[in-house]
């Protein structure tokens, strides 16, 4: 599947983390659209640990850290060798996120999280999905930021449709649109491994790159993932909008 990679990014791209909910919802007469911003590229790439001592794992290892407001990680699980071997990763990718977000004016809030994963490349299929699909209208749009080595993520770039929006329960989306999405009929970014993107975490469409055929990459047959979560708080601008 050929797809153009995201740009880097700049104050404009930066302006979609000051949304609303509502801002990405876009009721017209007929069709309802979910507005799809797609991604940006954070500068310069990522590199992922030597995981190829677990190259025999059958299924995923992860570990969930808390970030706080300075990039400390602080690992929330109990498989020492997995916290170890993400530490230092972990750390890095935390603070890159939120010296961007600090140079781009994106207001963060509350407690951040960031996963890191380690899968066989075997069970790497791709499954399109939004992180977050509960709608509350005035509620920021959120941030997630992926890394990933061997592939990196799908992420959709032209609105889609979704079936209704109502407060309090989750966006209504047809599997169609899932189905679209992964087979290239939705237009979508391509981005590289080792580079940090990032893109609102309500109602954006994406997905991991189907691996499951792929043999090995460089960390043998597994494949390593960070993923940071945040709330971000809406624009004074954006928010008298709703």
């Amino acid at each position: 599947m050929s797809a153009p990679e995201p740009a880097e990014l700049d104050a404009e791209f930066a302006q979609h983390f000051g949304r609303t909910k509502a801002s990405l919802i876009d009721a017209a007469s007929d069709t309802d659209l979910a507005i799809q911003t797609g991604g940006a590229y954070l500068p310069g790439v990522v590199s992922m640990p030597d995981a190829t001592h677990m190259a025999v794992a059958r299924e995923t290892r992860i570990e969930t850290f808390i970030v706080s407001a300075d990039g400390d990680v602080s690992p929330t699980g109990s498989d020492a060798d997995l916290i170890e071997l993400f530490t230092p990763t972990a750390t890095e990718v935390a603070r890159r996120i939120l010296a961007s977000c600090t140079q781009n004016d994106i207001i963060l809030e509350g407690d951040s999280y960031l996963t890191a994963s380690v899968t066989p490349v075997s069970e790497v299929i791709g499954d399109p999905h939004f992180d977050d699909q509960q709608f509350d209208a005035a509620d920021g749009v959120g941030l997630v930021a992926i890394v990933a080595d061997i592939d990196g993520s799908r992420v959709a770039t032209e609105p889609v449709i979704h079936a209704g929006a109502s407060t309090g329960l989750p966006l209504e989306v047809n599997d169609e649109v899932f189905e679209a999405f992964a087979v290239g009929d939705i237009a979508q970014q391509h981005t590289a491994a080792n580079r940090i993107v990032v893109f609102p975490q309500f109602a954006q469409l994406h997905s991991g790159p189907p691996l499951a055929s792929t043999t090995t990459g460089d960390n043998g047959n597994v494949r390593c993932m960070v993923v940071f979560r945040a709330r971000t708080a809406p624009s004074a601008d954006d928010a008298s909008k709703d």
